[in-house]
């Protein structure tokens, strides 16, 4: 695997596994204020879904790395 590939793929699997994060954990205050919507989180923590997203990527690229690899599959096949 080249290392353009490499980051394009990682920057794909992160995405993913950020946006599988996002929803997770959140809590709605559930009181009507001003200027925010009824469905706003009260704490969305954000940081903890990035770092969650960023383990999870990197899961997910060393899997498929190694598969690449090791020939498990070829891509070239593909």
């Amino acid at each position: 695997m080249q290392i353009f590939t490499g980051i394009v793929l990682y920057l794909c699997y992160w995405w993913l596994a950020f946006m599988i994060a996002l929803p997770c954990c959140l809590r709605v205050n559930g009181q009507e204020q001003a200027g925010f919507a009824d469905s706003a989180p009260t704490n969305p923590n954000i940081g903890y879904k990035i770092l969650i997203a960023t383990c999870g990527a990197a899961i997910m690229w060393g899997i498929t790395y190694a598969m690449i690899h090791y020939k498990v599959i070829n891509i070239l096949e593909l």
